[in-house]
């Protein structure tokens, strides 16, 4: 009798949280932050909202909720990731810093405040803790390595690889309210062409990849890919 092994589920995948735990939240094409329940502090609900109107993060709102719900309940009890939003959202709807003009200054700003040295540990720990898969003892990883003379190192992935790149995505995840809620209070059409989501995500694989050539890599494997 073959019996089928048990797929171990990460807790960012089984967790079910309670009300009290979602402390941020989507309707259709909005992310809320609730300022005012996480700090106390009615007036902060002015700054809840995050108008996200481009289809394709609308169709991940529901996973980005998730994601830094977990986040904010089992790694920042002391609110960091909170107050850092709050901190942007105000420069970005009250003091009205930044125009289509100047989107590099708001990158700067978001890589300042939001990646803090705590706040990158703690994503760091999140993906450590959740990462239950192993692809060097996977019997397709060890062929691809012995497979051919040919094998070209730039193109392997390691679970190193692959933790960085969840961190990585992990940060865009938290930066993409920020970048669209900026996008649609200055009309900015994204189109294909443009590089302003490359510019807002770009620097995520400087401090997330711990001296390891990831960008390089993925250069060369999506190089090759398309030859």
């Amino acid at each position: 009798m073959v019996t089928t092994p048990k797929i171990r589920k990460s807790k960012i995948v089984t967790w079910k949280p309670k009300p009290k735990d979602c402390l941020v939240h989507s309707d259709g094409k909005l992310f809320y932050v609730d300022f005012d329940r996480i700090f106390g502090i009615p007036k902060l609900g002015n700054y809840n909202r995050f108008y996200i109107k481009k289809s394709s993060y609308e169709k991940q709102l529901d996973v980005i909720v998730r994601y830094i719900n977990f986040f904010m309940k089992f790694y920042d009890p002391e609110h960091e990731m909170a107050t850092n939003y709050l901190k942007i959202k105000f420069t970005i709807d009250k003091q009205k810093r930044f125009t289509a003009d100047n989107p590099d200054e708001l990158i700067d700003l978001i890589y300042e405040i939001f990646f803090s040295d705590s706040i990158i540990q703690k994503i760091n720990q999140l993906v450590e803790d959740n990462y239950l898969d192993d692809i060097e003892s996977s019997e397709e990883f060890k062929k691809y390595i012995n497979k051919e003379k040919k094998h070209l190192e730039s193109l392997e992935f390691t679970n190193k690889h692959i933790k960085i790149l969840l961190r990585i995505s992990f940060g865009m995840k938290c930066i993409s309210p920020l970048m669209l809620h900026y996008v649609f209070l200055n009309n900015i059409k994204i189109e294909k062409d443009s590089d302003l989501i490359y510019n807002f995500y770009r620097r995520l694989f400087d401090i997330f990849t711990d001296g390891v050539q990831l960008y390089n890599k993925l250069f060369v494997y999506v190089s090759l890919g398309a030859h």
